[in-house]
C-alpha cells in the first residue's frame, strides 16, 4: 500500500507541476486520496485537484486555461485528466450528452462505440467518454451439482475453498481504538497461491477423501461488468463530450452547432432500429427552456390582446399594437447577427419576451392620441398626422434613454459605485450581454418602424373606404373572365 501511495503521489505531483506553471493559475489544492484505496473497485477517479484562477483582469479566459491544462496533462501516458468549472448553478455536465438505450446488448455496445469513435475524430470536440464498462475479465465459476453430489462434495464447502483463493473467508471484525469503522478479518491463501491457475490444484475434502475441484467445477472468462444502468427497463449507456476552442475566434465552439452536426450524421447512418438515441444534458434543458419561453410569449400576447381589446374596443387597433412585437423580434435577431453573438435561449429569449411588454407602449400612446384627436378633427388622415407628430418626441426620447442605459451592460462595463471603479469584461456583466443586446436592437428597430407603420396601418381602412370603387376596379381589371 505504501508503494502504491508513493507512486500515486509522484504522478499527482508531476501533474501539479505541469498545471501550476501555466499563465493565469493561482493556488492549487490536492484533495484527499483515501477513497482510491477503498473497497470500491468501480471508482475511476484516483485524484481531485482544486485550482483557483487569478482575477479576471489578470488572466486569460477560463476556457483557454482549461484547454492548456488538458494539453499539458496528455504528456502522462495512461492518465486521463478532465477539467470542470465550478459554477453556482445546477450542474448540467459536459456540453454534449447522449443517452443510448436498447434491449439488445450487442447492438447497444456497437452503436455506443460507433458514436464515441465519431466524436473522438470530430473537429472541435474533446474530452470524450462513455459509461461502458472498463475493459476487464470476470471469471464465472460453474459448479456441476450432479457431479459434486456423486463425489460427496458440499456446495458451501466449495464456495469457502474458492474464497480462499479470492477475497478470503470473513471470520470476524475488528475496530481499532482510533477509528469508528470496523475492519474485516479474512483468512485466505498466501499471495503466491492466489492465482487463477490454483483452481486446478485445489482439492475438496469429502467423506471419500480429497477430490480435485476441477472434477466438477469449470471456469469461464467473460467481460467484466461493474455496474448496470437501466432507464425505463432498458439498458443504457451515456456518451459525453466537451467542445474545444475555435482557433479563429478564441471562443468555444457552440454545443448546439456540434449537436446539430452530430444529429445530421446519425440520421445518415444505418444504425440498428432497436437502439434509441437521445440527446440529454444541456441540449435537453435548452429545448425545455425554449418551450417554456414560447408558451410564456403566447400567454403574454393573449393577455395583452384582451387588455387592448377592452381599452380600444377594436380588434383592428389591438392587432396593430401587437404587430410591433413582431418588429421587435426581427430587430433583436438582426442585432444578434450584426454583432456576431450567439442566441441564448434563456437570456435572449427573456429579452424578446420583455420587449413584448415594452414596445407596445409606443403603439398604445400613438393610437390613444389618435382616438382622442379624431373627436376634434373632421379629416381622419390629418388626425393621424397630428397624432404621429405629437407622439414623435416622447417615443424617440423614451426609446433613446432606454437604449443608452443598456449600452454599458451590452459592452460588459461594470461600474462600482462604492469603490469608484470601472471594470471591462466582467463575468457578471457577460451574463446579461445577450439580454441587453436583444432589448437595444429590438427596441430601436421596432420604435423607428412604429412611427411609420402604425400611422400607415391606421390610414388603410380610411383609404379603402374612400376609394373602394377604385380598389375594386383595380383588382377587377387584374381578373380576366375565362373564355
Amino acid at each position: 500500500l505504501y508503494i502504491q501511495l508513493l507512486k500515486l503521489r509522484l504522478i499527482i505531483l508531476r501533474i501539479l507541476k505541469n498545471i501550476s506553471d501555466l499563465d493565469g493559475i493561482g493556488e492549487t489544492q490536492i484533495k484527499s486520496i483515501e477513497n482510491f484505496f477503498s473497497n470500491n473497485k468501480n471508482c475511476k477517479i484516483i485524484q481531485s485537484l482544486m485550482v483557483e484562477l487569478k482575477p479576471v483582469h489578470e488572466r486569460r479566459s477560463a476556457d483557454k486555461i482549461k484547454d492548456d491544462i488538458l494539453s499539458n496533462s496528455k504528456l502522462l501516458p495512461g492518465i486521463i485528466v478532465e477539467a470542470y468549472k465550478i459554477e453556482n448553478k445546477p450542474d448540467t455536465g459536459k456540453d454534449i450528452q447522449m443517452e443510448v438505450t436498447s434491449n439488445n446488448q450487442d447492438n447497444l455496445e456497437k452503436v455506443t462505440k460507433i458514436i464515441t469513435s465519431k466524436l473522438e475524430n470530430m473537429y472541435g470536440i474533446q474530452e470524450v467518454d462513455n459509461t461502458m464498462p472498463l475493459p476487464g475479465i470476470e471469471w464465472i465459476i460453474n459448479v456441476d451439482r450432479e457431479l459434486a453430489g456423486r463425489f460427496g462434495a458440499d456446495i458451501s464447502t466449495i464456495g469457502a475453498i474458492v474464497q480462499l483463493v479470492t477475497n478470503g473467508i470473513l471470520v470476524d471484525k475488528y475496530r481499532p481504538d482510533n477509528s469508528d469503522d470496523e475492519v474485516d478479518i479474512r483468512v485466505r491463501f498466501p499471495e503466491e497461491y492466489r492465482m487463477i491457475e490454483e483452481f486446478d490444484q485445489l482439492r475438496i475434502p469429502t467423506s471419500e477423501g480429497a477430490v480435485p475441484l476441477s472434477n466438477f467445477v469449470t471456469r469461464t472468462p467473460s467481460s467484466k461488468v461493474s455496474t448496470i444502468e437501466r432507464l425505463d427497463g432498458l439498458r443504457i449507456f451515456k456518451i459525453r463530450a466537451n467542445t474545444a476552442i475555435d482557433p479563429s475566434t478564441g471562443k468555444k465552439f457552440l454545443a448546439v452547432d456540434k449537436s446539430n452536426e452530430l444529429k445530421e450524421w446519425i440520421s445518415e447512418q444505418n444504425l440498428p432500429k432497436d437502439v434509441i438515441i437521445k440527446f440529454a444534458g444541456a441540449d435537453e434543458e435548452r429545448e425545455e427552456s425554449a418551450a417554456f419561453l414560447g408558451n410564456a410569449m403566447i400567454g403574454a400576447l393573449f393577455l395583452m390582446f384582451i387588455i387592448l381589446l377592452t381599452q380600444f374596443n377594436s380588434f383592428y387597433q389591438a392587432a396593430i399594437t401587437l404587430s410591433t412585437v413582431i418588429l421587435s423580434t426581427i430587430g433583436a435577431l438582426t442585432g444578434l447577427m450584426i454583432v456576431g453573438q450567439y442566441f441564448s435561449v434563456i437570456m435572449t429569449g427573456l429579452g424578446i419576451v420583455s420587449l413584448a411588454g415594452i414596445i407596445v407602449n409606443n403603439s398604445i400612446v400613438l393610437i390613444d392620441t389618435y382616438n382622442r384627436l379624431r373627436l376634434q378633427h373632421d379629416d381622419p388622415l390629418e388626425t393621424i398626422l397630428h397624432s404621429a407628430v405629437q407622439r414623435f418626441r416622447p417615443i424617440v426620447l423614451t426609446t433613446a434613454t432606454t437604449m443608452i442605459a443598456l449600452i454599458p451592460v451590452a459592452l460588459q462595463i461594470t461600474i462600482g459605485w462604492f469603490d469608484r471603479s470601472i471594470e471591462f469584461g466582467g463575468l457578471m456583466a457577460a451574463w446579461w450581454v445577450p439580454f441587453s443586446t436583444a432589448v437595444i436592437w429590438g427596441l430601436g428597430f421596432s420604435s423607428i418602424l412604429t412611427l411609420f407603420l402604425v400611422p400607415t396601418l391606421l390610414s388603410m381602412p380610411i383609404y379603402f373606404k374612400n376609394n373602394k370603387y377604385k380598389v375594386l376596379k383595380f383588382f377587377g381589371s387584374k381578373t380576366q373572365p375565362a373564355e
